[in-house]
């Protein structure tokens, strides 16, 4: 696999530009052990001084970046390479859509090609999905033909 895919704009937890700085992300993270200690939101937002409401933001956020981490290893061991899981979930059910099957192959999606207009044309489906769906379809091997899709 091409380990460049992850490190070409395209981060492990679905987001797409470099994150907040260390000292924040490893305030988040004491914050998300704090809470499966059992301390309230309460009593994490009155420790570093936030609300009840950004503590619940944080917690759900870095679940989320463990939970695509996880995703992520899990898409690495696998044999078939890339896999669906290496897409973020939104790309990976909006092509799923379209195939027809959750565990689709890139060979699958590049066969559907003329049915891309169709996800693209959705408001949510913004440039960086678009570009995440060509970078992960390139790591095949396959050249996502623009002329034909948009993409």
């Amino acid at each position: 696999m091409d380990k460049t895919f992850y490190k070409n704009g395209i981060l492990p937890h679905g987001g797409n530009k470099v994150g907040k700085s260390t000292q924040k992300s490893g305030r988040n993270r004491a914050i998300l052990h704090l809470s499966k200690e059992g301390w309230s939101c309460a009593r994490i937002g009155e420790f570093h001084g936030l609300t009840v409401s950004r503590v619940r933001q944080i917690i759900a956020r870095e679940v989320a970046i463990l939970t695509r981490e996880i995703e992520l290893a899990a898409a690495n061991r696998a044999i078939q390479h890339p896999n669906p899981l290496h897409l973020t979930l939104f790309v990976r059910n909006a092509v799923a859509d379209l195939v027809g099957k959750e565990d689709f192959t890139p060979q699958e999606v590049s066969e559907i090609v003329d049915l891309m207009p169709r996800i693209l044309r959705t408001p949510q489906f913004r440039s960086y999905h678009r570009h995440e769906l060509c970078a992960w379809l390139r790591s095949a091997g396959l050249e996502p033909k623009e002329s034909r899709s948009r993409l």
